[in-house]
């Protein structure tokens, strides 16, 4: 952990804890920005998955920042406990949230990749993207559930 800020003995929020939850999500909007691009401008249905897309990032990002409020002291097992389950919770919207943005493959190219002569160099980044964005999530998932597990014994 990065160095704390300290106040009649007690430990405050780390630069880089506060910092945290704003650059993650700079990050997420310029990565989806990028995919996003080619396909300006937005029709509707794009426009509504945009701004469903920006409250679950935002509910995310507040519920990283309540998680993190939990660990200072007086740490309540119960209050991290509920802080990690919001957390998951808030992921999986997220990432409901981003799947319709991840470019998918038509059946079509879905048909042509059984021929073994051909490749594809856009589907082979629209193939990591998706995997990209699922190690993350999954990553996320994962660390919540060990901490999850670690209050339990």
């Amino acid at each position: 952990m990065g160095p704390s800020l300290m106040m009649a003995g007690k430990s405050l929020v780390s630069p880089l804890q506060s910092h945290l939850p704003q650059n993650l999500k700079y990050f997420f909007i310029n990565k989806f920005l990028s995919i996003l691009v080619p396909s300006v401008p937005f029709s509707k249905a794009t426009n509504r998955m945009l701004d469903d897309l920006a409250a679950v990032s935002s509910n995310f990002i507040s519920s990283s920042d309540n998680l993190i409020s939990t660990m200072y002291p007086p740490q309540v097992i119960e209050q991290i406990s509920l802080g990690l389950q919001e957390l998951q919770c808030q992921l999986l919207l997220l990432q409901s949230g981003i799947e319709p943005f991840l470019p998918q493959d038509s059946i079509d190219e879905q048909l042509a990749d059984l021929q073994l002569t051909k490749t594809s160099a856009i589907k082979d980044r629209n193939h990591k993207l998706r995997k990209w964005c699922a190690v993350c999530v999954d990553q996320i998932y994962k660390s919540t559930l060990e901490l999850t597990s670690g209050l339990r014994k």
